[in-house]
This record gives structure tokens, C-alpha cells and sequence, in this order.
């Protein structure tokens, strides 16, 4: 059986906060939800909050012994998949600021004993203008104030949109 995730991360530098969001499901009515928030981080990106959650994700499933025949995980930021899918092997990825993060998420990868993918899933960041370029105002690397304030609902709709599950009422 195919297990899924998500996660997504935010940072606004102004207030010197960052957060992962994510969520682990093993079937229609089993799941977890959990976030991370990091404070006094005057220089992590958005960037670095959606590499946390892909890491924090995988360190979850791990911790909880999750073993499906393969992980399915959905990010909304296109350069965080690219690398948690590439192990760095350029000087310039090894000794990139994130590349502690990427490392130990290919590290939590291998340990795993089954096939973790980490997949796109268009999110803001991936409306561009018609040459190419990115909207005015909007962080290239992911993270705005809309977005931010979305985290958790970005991830309910995740839930819904690719496992078929709906927020259960308390």
C-alpha cells in the first residue's frame, strides 16, 4: 500500500519566524497532522521552511515506523523537490546554505527501506507572468503573506485533493 504526505513552509523574516506544516496519512480515515515553528531566524528563507518540512516529514514516518511500499510526498516548492529527489553531488550543492537539510534528508531517505518521492504540486509561487518571470512582490524561492496565512488550509486541501479525506468534525 501507497502512503502520502505533504508539507509546505513559510518564513517571514520581518518578524523573524519561520514554519513546516505537514501531514502523514496511511488511508482514508488515518492521519496526522503536525507543525514546527522556528523563531529568532533572521536569515532562514521559505525556502529553508519547505526543506524543514520535507525533513521533518520523513523523520515522522520514521519515528512512528510507517513502512508502506512506497511514500508519496507533495511539496509546492519546485527547487525543495528537485533537491530532497537529487542527492547533492556539486561542490556548489555541498556547500550551499541548505545543504545540511539536504543531506540529512537524503540520509532519512536511505534509512527508510522503501521509496520516498517527493512530487510537485502547483501552489502560488508557480503563476508567472507570460515571459517567465515572477509576479511583482512575490519571493522567487516561495514564502509571501498570503501564503503564509495558508499553511494549514494549503494542507487540509492537500488531504482532500490527493487522498480523498475531509477534516474530521470534533
Amino acid at each position: 500500500r501507497k502512503g502520502g504526505a505533504g508539507s509546505d513552509g513559510s518564513a517571514h523574516l520581518d518578524r523573524q519566524v519561520a514554519a513546516a506544516a505537514w501531514i502523514i496519512t496511511t488511508g482514508p480515515d488515518h492521519y496526522l497532522l503536525a507543525t514546527f515553528l522556528m523563531s529568532g531566524t533572521r536569515k532562514v528563507t521559505a525556502y529553508r521552511a519547505e526543506l524543514e518540512g520535507i525533513y521533518r516529514t520523513l523523520v515522522h514516518v520514521d519515528q512512528l515506523g510507517i513502512a508502506p511500499a512506497e511514500l508519496e510526498h507533495w511539496c509546492d516548492n519546485e527547487l525543495a523537490v528537485k533537491r530532497s529527489n537529487e542527492p547533492p553531488t556539486r561542490l556548489k550543492h555541498m556547500t550551499a546554505p541548505e545543504a545540511d537539510i539536504i543531506l540529512a534528508i537524503h540520509h532519512v531517505k536511505r534509512k527508510l527501506g522503501f521509496p520516498a518521492l517527493v512530487r510537485h504540486v502547483r501552489g502560488h509561487q508557480d503563476t508567472r507572468t507570460a515571459a517567465g518571470a515572477t509576479p511583482e512582490g512575490a519571493d522567487p524561492r516561495g514564502g509571501d503573506e498570503e501564503h503564509d496565512r495558508g499553511t494549514e488550509d494549503e494542507l487540509k486541501r492537500y488531504l482532500r485533493e490527493m487522498f480523498g479525506i475531509n477534516e474530521r468534525k470534533k
